[in-house]
């Protein structure tokens, strides 16, 4: 028996279009109605169900990004519409308003609440299209972090040249490619996925950038097992490679290497690179102290993390030992501050796991590197926890702090093809100022290269969301 009520008619072709025009009556109404968002859905399922990684691809493509927008807004005036009419059916169909008991205030109400409702779904989805659209492209700009310079492209750092080695330093060979009976892409060919991670620290007090943080991380394809690799940022005696090795005696940088950076941009007749030349220096000058292939790089503004840890809420630490440090520098530059951790699990918002990070007075910098995979590793569980949620706010801060020179077309195979595991963390060195000798070179090439050959540590405990 068809229903007298406007208030459900309305719920109804809220869940479904058509749903509550057939209910008061108008089957055919209600099929013509429903059709359309029925074959959208049965496409998208099948689509989910027979190709996710076609879902994937459209994700991590801006122009379908764009597409995904428009429809969200075309299928949102459809269902308003939708709903407004099975309202207004039920309304005659009772004769008098609302019906089954409700007023007809109560039945307006009903009404505006799932208009409103239906407005907030797709514009959320609008919304977070939209960012997300803006973050890729501006994350993934060939014109260097936030479109720095003057528009020229960062080399990719698959052309760059083989490592060299400081003299005496043993190289160690490049494991050979496992055969595979589909062709790997460029940045699968050795089995790895090697990414520089730089933590950039520019701001006041501070001139040009200086990478505060230098993590190679290594991710081995077949296992999803990661390897994260610090480099202490006042190591010096780095390997150079050319035309840089050649004007020096050791073919090495002799100042620190977070210095690299600025050094490369005042020296542009040893450091090709346009205006990012202090990108492709840092990059190379990696590629030579660990003996590998750079696949990409990625740099993160750590002021701006700040941002983004409070943007999520605060992230949760385990502080494994007591830390104080009663001279850690304002971020305005100018000022200390006293800064005290107690060991075990803290809360912390962004100016806290900044400082947790960076602080190392009374330790050094391999602690403080320590610490950074730290807070890294729990941001990482704190994404993972409800990454959906907290979207909206993570593309908008990314696009602010975030910039790669991965290639945009390659990250949908890398998503589709990697399953990443917890990072496993490597302490290359137990001094705070490392003054690198062809010894270390060797040693250091030879942990990274033999990091995935033992079996995985065991997991860590589960943290509950």
């Amino acid at each position: 028996m068809p229903i007298r009520s406007a208030a459900l008619a309305s719920f109804l072709s809220f869940l479904v279009p058509g749903l509550g025009q057939a209910a008061v009556g108008a089957r055919r109404r209600g099929v013509l109605i429903a059709l359309p968002v029925v074959v959208l859905v049965l496409v998208i399922g099948a689509i989910y169900l027979l190709n996710r990684g076609l879902l994937v691809r459209a994700a991590l493509t801006p122009p379908v990004l764009l597409a995904i927008v428009g429809l969200s807004l075309a299928v949102y005036a459809y269902r308003f519409w939708a709903i407004a009419d099975a309202w207004n059916l039920g309304r005659r169909a009772n004769g008098r308003g609302g019906g089954s008991g409700l007023s007809m205030a109560a039945s307006v109400a009903v009404l505006a609440i799932l208009l409103v409702a239906t407005s907030f779904m797709h514009g959320w989805v609008a919304a977070v299209g939209w960012s997300a659209h803006r973050t890729l492209t501006t994350v993934f700009s060939p014109d260097g972090p936030q479109g720095a310079g003057s528009g020229n492209p960062v080399p990719s750092l698959s052309q760059t040249p083989a490592p060299t080695l400081s003299p005496g330093a043993t190289p160690t060979p490049t494991p050979a490619p496992t055969p595979s009976p589909t062709p790997q892409p460029e940045w699968a060919a050795d089995g790895r996925l090697n990414i520089l991670m730089i933590g950039s620290d520019a701001g006041p007090g501070r001139w040009s950038m200086r990478a505060d943080a230098i993590i190679l991380a290594s991710i081995d394809i077949a296992t999803g097992r990661v390897a994260a690799f610090s480099v202490p940022r006042y190591t010096t005696n780095v390997p150079l490679p050319e035309p840089a090795a050649s004007a020096f005696p050791c073919r090495c940088l002799t100042e620190p290497i977070n210095a690299l950076y600025v050094f490369a941009n005042q020296n542009p007749n040893l450091f090709p690179g346009d205006d990012n030349r202090g990108l492709v220096a840092l990059s190379g000058a990696i590629e030579a102290l660990m003996g590998v292939h750079l696949d990409g790089m990625a740099m993160v503004d750590l002021n701006g993390f700040v941002g983004l840890v409070d943007a999520i809420g605060g992230i949760t630490v385990d502080v494994p030992a007591p830390v104080y440090d009663p001279e850690y520098p304002d971020p305005n530059g100018v000022d200390v501050v006293e800064v005290s951790f107690a060991a075990g699990p803290q809360r912390m918002d962004g100016w806290n796991a900044l400082a947790y990070a960076r602080t190392r007075h009374q330790d050094g910098d391999v602690a403080r590197m320590q610490r950074q995979q730290h807070v890294v590793k729990a941001l990482q569980h704190e994404l993972g926890c409800d990454l959906l949620g907290q979207l909206p706010a993570v593309l908008d801060i990314a696009r602010d702090i975030l910039w790669t020179n991965l290639r945009l077309e390659d990250v949908p195979d890398m998503v589709l093809q990697i399953d990443p595991g917890p990072v496993e963390s490597h302490v290359l060195f137990d001094i705070h100022n490392p003054a690198l000798t062809a010894d270390d070179i060797a040693r250091i090439q030879a942990e990274v290269a033999s990091a995935f050959d033992g079996a995985p540590p065991p997991p860590p405990p589960e943290v509950e969301c």
